[in-house]
Parts: structure tokens; C-alpha cells; sequence
């Protein structure tokens, strides 16, 4: 499962989020994602985003690939949908990087609203191929293009994948921050640096019972 599903899963009420640690316990046993139901989100362009029913009204939304399904959301039915609608989940052309992006046109529109100082932009100094290296992704190359303050890169920071934001954070600060090579690169030190620290994989209810403890979340004991 990945941290925007488990922090989703933190923000629901105590309720749901017994309801949605029952499901959880029961992924663990299945032998494939079919026993949930998963159902196409029309709205989304990515084809392998699912939405598997939790409860009548409790939704999950997962990628789903074969046999294997990564968890990213759970919310309300609705704001379960709303939130898969822009999303797709790709493997990144230049880090190899698994990442979960959003379309940058909603974020366009909230970067509409800021008045445009005449200054440099915050990346212009930064060429589009170094973005690409450090794991941009190229779709909102245009967009970090019309930014010219930290604030207004924090206003939509929240939309990028998982890690991208705080690597740009750092470099519009002024910190050099080296490429990521793809893991099967000879010039890669530490294939395990690649390994997505935003994904946590979860395959029997002893370590689901220690994430959502660790994380505060309230769930009934599993046998």
C-alpha cells in the first residue's frame, strides 16, 4: 500500500477505519484482487485504476496490475472517485521511478489565481533535462515553468508524486541534488536507494497489525 492510501486511511473516522483494517485483513488471504469487486473508474485515464468496494459507501482505489494491486486511497464513495479522476500511475521515462501523478492542469488553475511578478521563475535556472534526472515528471515540466515563488510551489507541491516535491523544495533552495539513475544502470551505487519508500508491502496480518499500530489507526485484533 502506498502513504496516500495509509494517510487517508489515518483520516477517517474511527468507524470506517476499523471497517477499512477488516478489509485490509482480509487482502491479506486472497489469492487475487477479483474477490473485491475492483470496478474501472471511467472518469480516470489511467486503465489499470480500480476502485474495490470496502463497505456500501467506503471505497478503495487501487492499481491494479495481473495479480498484484498497490492500494492508493480510501475514502467516501465520491471523494474516493474525485480524488482517482486526475490521477495515473506510471513508471517515470528517465528514473524508472514508479510514481502516481496528477493531470497539472488543476494545479494551472489554482497557479491562474496568484498575481505574476516580473521575476525570474523559481526553475529557470534549472534546464528541463536535470527536472527529468531528478524525477519530474515531463508532463509538469510546463507547469513548475510558471512558478516564481516558493509560495506558489508549495500551493500545488501537495499534487506532485510522492518524494518530487521535497527533491524541487530542495533544489529551489539552492541544494544540489544529484540525479536518480534507473536501478538496472552499471553507474547505480544502491539499487535499494531506488526501492519506492512511498510503497509499503503488506503480506500477512502480523505486519498489517504493527503498520496500523504504528501509525495510531484503530482496528480490531486479527486471529
Amino acid at each position: 500500500m502506498s502513504e496516500s492510501f495509509i494517510d487517508a486511511l489515518a483520516a477517517l473516522d474511527s468507524g470506517d477505519a476499523k471497517r477499512t483494517a477488516s478489509f485490509l485483513e482480509k487482502m491479506t488471504h486472497a489469492e487475487n484482487v477479483s474477490a473485491f469487486r475492483p470496478e474501472k473508474v471511467h472518469s480516470s485515464p489511467d486503465r489499470t485504476i480500480r476502485s474495490l468496494r470496502v463497505t456500501k459507501d467506503l471505497r478503495a482505489i487501487a492499481h491494479v496490475s495481473g495479480d498484484e494491486w498497490l492500494l492508493l486511497y480510501v475514502a467516501r464513495h465520491d471523494v474516493a472517485y474525485a480524488w482517482a479522476r486526475d490521477k495515473c500511475v506510471m513508471c517515470h521515462p528517465v528514473t524508472g521511478e514508479l510514481q502516481v501523478v496528477a493531470d497539472p492542469h488543476r494545479a494551472e488553475g489554482r497557479l491562474a489565481t496568484w498575481e505574476q511578478p516580473r521575476e525570474p521563475g523559481l526553475f529557470d535556472d534549472l534546464t528541463d533535462r536535470y527536472l527529468l534526472s531528478i524525477g519530474t515528471p515531463p508532463e509538469w515540466i510546463p507547469t513548475l515553468r510558471q512558478i516564481k515563488s516558493e509560495e506558489m510551489f508549495l500551493a500545488v507541491a501537495g499534487d506532485l508524486p510522492a518524494g518530487i516535491a521535497e527533491r524541487l523544495m530542495r533544489v529551489a533552495t539552492g541544494e544540489l541534488v544529484p540525479p536518480r539513475l534507473r536501478p538496472e544502470s552499471e553507474l547505480a551505487a544502491d539499487a535499494d536507494e531506488h526501492t519506492e519508500s512511498w510503497i509499503c508491502t503488506v503480506g500477512d496480518a502480523d505486519t498489517l497489525c504493527r503498520l496500523l499500530d504504528d501509525r495510531g489507526i484503530p482496528h480490531e485484533r486479527f486471529a
